[in-house]
């Protein structure tokens, strides 16, 4: 099956990146869960197989190539130039890719996927991720759901229409750009609660710190800036409205290597263990993973982030 193809609109975008001669300034992106379905507490991540062998092919063939230098716009030019299109067929993924292992419990506002690489392919790989890790993500969430509603476990699988896949992904997931290089070198850095963006020497990379206790059952999520080093001190819990000294315990980070310069890093585990790994997740959470699971920003994240912006729905200031 054809992987999902970058809008017209896209398109546009990356047709301009070329002709400034900006396609090669790099990029980072995160793909978020912003929101749960209703009637859950967490998201299930899934996807990642189908959106890594859909980065790893050829994004336009001639027949796509052909179909997009027929287009025209309203005055009857064509819609993109013949050198673009050309440079669109020669294009070889090239990106790193960070993600969460399929069938890992995760929460809103925790980065499913980060992305990092040239700007242009970040552009044209973001259809891909919301279209099959945003959707497969949001399905395997309400199939746990109705799992754990249901009287003996069993879940019959049924198909969901195409306007349900968009309009519904759409609305739970969020794929944000914290950063593109500028031509001196420097990076233009966005908060996701922010909207004035900041220039540094470095680019915004995120990372989701999972703490278990030693009966193995987790006590507390930390989302943090992988340049700040690891999160130390307390952390801002936004549920709760307050701030709470991070835990002893294993660490886990849950964002992993899967591509590095555009070439696979691991292999994808086979669907019957990453099916029994988002059991056995869901178990150690317990039940329907109670509501007050901590989970918030480090100290220096927050303060980075959090300004007089407008917040999401359960972010507050500090008090």
């Amino acid at each position: 099956m054809k992987p999902p193809s970058p809008s017209l609109a896209q398109l546009a975008r990356a047709e301009q990146y070329w002709r400034e001669g900006r396609y090669r300034q790099r990029a980072v992106c995160h793909l978020f869960f912003r929101s749960v379905p209703p009637g859950s507490t967490y998201a299930i991540a899934a996807g990642l197989q189908p959106a890594a062998d859909a980065l790893r092919m050829p994004r336009f063939d001639v027949q796509d190539i052909q179909y997009l230098g027929s287009l025209t716009d309203a005055g009857g030019q064509l819609r993109f130039g013949e050198g673009f299109l050309n440079f669109l067929q020669r294009q070889a993924f090239q990106c790193d890719v960070d993600a969460i292992p399929e069938g890992t419990v995760c929460f809103p506002y925790q980065p499913l996927l980060r992305i990092e690489g040239p700007a242009i392919q970040c552009l044209l790989a973001e259809a891909v991720m919301l279209g099959l890790i945003g959707f497969s993500s949001l399905a395997a969430t309400q199939a746990a759901q109705r799992a754990r509603t249901s009287l003996d476990g069993a879940v019959e699988e049924a198909g969901l229409s195409p306007a349900y896949d968009e309009s519904r992904a759409a609305s739970h997931t969020l794929f944000h750009w914290t950063s593109i290089q500028q031509e001196g070198g420097d990076w233009k850095n966005t908060g996701l609660f922010a909207d004035e963006p900041a220039i540094a020497d470095t680019p915004v990379t995120l990372q989701a710190r999972r703490i278990w206790a030693e009966d193995g059952k987790p006590v507390a999520d930390i989302l943090y800036r992988s340049d700040d080093g690891a999160p130390q001190g307390r952390y801002w819990i936004s549920s709760q409205n307050t701030w709470l000294p991070i835990p002893q315990g294993r660490i886990e980070n849950l964002l992993a290597p899967v591509f590095r310069n555009g070439q696979l890093a691991r292999q994808h585990p086979p669907p019957a263990e990453a099916r029994q790994y988002c059991l056995q997740q869901q178990a150690r959470f317990g039940g329907g993973v109670a509501e007050s699971y901590p989970y918030g920003l480090s100290e220096k994240l927050y303060q980075a982030w959090i300004s007089d912006a407008a917040l999401p729905k359960g972010y507050s200031e500090i008090p």
